[in-house]
């Protein structure tokens, strides 16, 4: 035979069970919101790779507001010979290391240099000073960009961010091993303790006097 409670039992029961069960709500649509962001996020950097897509982070400020500092900028190459005013291409400037994605200016040509660029970043108020050749028959070409979202890419591939995802699951391990053994020294010190002196029997205490 079941009973059905009543009474503020059955009250406070129902009170503490609604907010755990939000709780568990709100959990779970956490999680798959999350786990729908990072699968998006991995299908844009994978999908566009696949699609021929050369992939950079922005990590400059000079074409502003055009391309936003911390996007992803999606290239693909084009011929030389078809870049105009007005493309904006991603090329290592004469005498740097790392590429710069800029708007390109003017476009001459000369018997000896062939095709002879000048660019600009959209945030600068002077041109770019210097003129630039292009080695090869084909070139990077801006075609679009998602804002900001390099900012994970940019983050990771700094020199502390790999010294935290290395060394910062180790210290947890060690940190969460050492309270494990700390812990267990302890039981096993507080047992060797009992050993060494138990406490007396109930009829072997002495009286307390009142």
């Amino acid at each position: 035979m079941s009973t059905i409670a009543d009474g503020p039992s059955a009250v406070t029961a129902a009170a503490v069970a609604a907010p755990a069960g939000r709780r568990r709500v709100l959990l779970t649509t956490a999680t798959v919101l999350a786990t729908a962001a990072l699968a998006a996020y991995c299908l844009l950097l994978v999908v566009p790779n696949v699609l021929g897509f050369q992939r950079y982070v922005l990590t400059g400020g000079s074409m502003e507001p055009t391309l936003h500092r911390g996007s992803l900028v999606f290239d693909k190459v084009a011929p030389v010979e078809d870049l105009a005013v007005g493309d904006v291409i991603t090329y290592v400037p004469p005498g740097a290391s790392r590429p710069l994605s800029h708007r390109i200016t003017s476009v001459t040509h000369d018997d000896k240099n062939g095709l002879v660029f000048t660019s600009k970043g959209d945030a600068n108020d002077a041109a770019d000073p210097w003129k630039f050749t292009l080695d090869d028959q084909v070139q990077a070409k801006v075609v679009f960009t998602v804002p900001w979202a390099g900012y994970p890419l940019w983050v990771l591939g700094s020199p502390l961010s790999r010294l935290l995802l290395i060394g910062g699951p180790a210290m947890a391990i060690a940190i969460i091993t050492g309270r494990r053994l700390w812990r267990q020294a302890g039981e096993l010190v507080a047992a060797e303790a009992q050993d060494l002196y138990p406490a007396p029997a109930e009829d072997e205490r002495l009286p307390v006097a009142s």
